[in-house]
């Protein structure tokens, strides 16, 4: 199974895959999904 960079990366990040290529799009996108304590207060 060979993976693209980008595939791997999303794999380590847990993208979930919805087809057989991931975007850099998606992968960047799932990046910024971080807790963003500024919001809370």
């Amino acid at each position: 199974q060979n993976l693209t960079p980008a595939q791997r990366e999303a794999i380590a990040y847990d993208v979930p895959q919805t087809g057989p290529l991931v975007s850099d799009f998606q992968i960047l996108d799932h990046k910024k999904k971080e807790p963003d304590f500024t919001s809370i207060f």
